[in-house]
């Protein structure tokens, strides 16, 4: 994931009692809006997982008119099926720097929700969806199925790196990379 997504999900439950996603740029404005509405919370984020697979390809987005004339476009999956929509615009040129910053912003891996939030944690080169909060160690390493003796080091995208010893808890509120080392 590149350091310059900023925008992030944001899932939520509707007066209906389904489950909705938007996708907000770093500016915390709505630029796609998911279509469906969701049974679950499992199946939204299989609606955010479809954005984050389909809005980076230029191909995949359909420009269409309003009733008031005004451009705006969809985001299809590959079975043609609509999986967002963005707002209104006044020009074309407006309309391709939506198309553009949800195509930017589509990878993030940041989901807030109205009770709680997941951030992507990868380890050792695999990416796990995790809540907001305090893990041990150990804790991130069992998610990552690693057993026996390891060393685990949080990155940084300076290149740096911590070592986080046994028993010692890291606060995750956003998407953060790991190395690990075998010592066996």
């Amino acid at each position: 994931m590149s350091n310059s997504i900023t925008g992030y999900y944001t899932l939520f439950t509707g007066k209906d009692g389904n489950y909705y996603f938007n996708l907000k740029a770093g500016n915390n404005k709505i630029i796609l809006r998911g279509t469906e509405r969701y049974r679950s919370k499992s199946d939204c984020l299989t609606g955010i997982r479809s954005v984050q697979q389909h809005g980076p390809n230029r191909a995949n987005y359909v420009v269409k008119t309003a009733v008031n004339g005004q451009p705006y476009f969809v985001l299809k999956a590959r079975n043609n099926e609509v999986i967002g929509f963005g707002e209104t615009y006044t020009s074309q040129a407006a309309l391709n720097n939506g198309i553009r910053s949800v195509m930017e912003n589509s990878q993030s891996r940041v989901i807030k929700g109205t009770d709680e939030s997941y951030y992507e944690i990868n380890v050792g080169g695999k990416e796990f969806d995790v809540k907001e909060g305090s893990y041990t160690r150990e804790q991130i390493l069992e998610l990552a199925g690693l057993r026996g003796r390891w060393c685990l080091f949080l990155l940084n995208r300076f290149g740096g790196r911590t070592e986080i010893t046994a028993g010692q808890s890291i606060e995750i509120r956003s998407c953060l990379r790991f190395a690990v080392v075998r010592l066996d």
